[in-house]
């Protein structure tokens, strides 16, 4: 059977945010809250944490969280993730491969019962 892998992703928003600059934002993205899960057959395993992004600096580097909630699940899925492997290159495929780990580890385990005996 075929390892499934969900992602499920939120974020923590500032209403408002003014850089060193002056520039004031909108619904600026703080933090990345985010939940990977992988199953195969009855077995699951997650794991979760958050990712704390910078803060805009200029008219550039802020990304409207509008822009975001337009997209398709996919694509939001894309740039949130994206973001995560700018700031920890190799985060998606290492969460994802310690996933597999710890679910391989479990379909392995010896299937232990308790027996009553008296």
């Amino acid at each position: 059977m075929a390892k499934t892998f969900t992602w499920k992703l939120n974020a923590k928003v500032l209403e408002s945010y003014t850089s060193e600059a002056g520039d004031t934002f909108e619904n600026v993205i703080e933090q990345i809250h985010w939940r990977c899960e992988v199953s195969e057959g009855d077995q699951i395993k997650d794991v979760y944490g958050s990712l704390s992004l910078p803060k805009p600096t200029n008219v550039e580097t802020y990304v409207d969280i509008s822009a975001i909630s337009a997209a398709s699940d996919d694509d939001k899925k894309a740039m949130i993730l994206g973001w995560a492997e700018i700031l920890e290159p190799g985060f998606k495929q290492a969460t994802e491969d310690k996933l597999a780990e710890r679910l391989d580890a479990a379909v392995a385990a010896p299937v232990v019962s308790n027996v009553t005996i008296l």
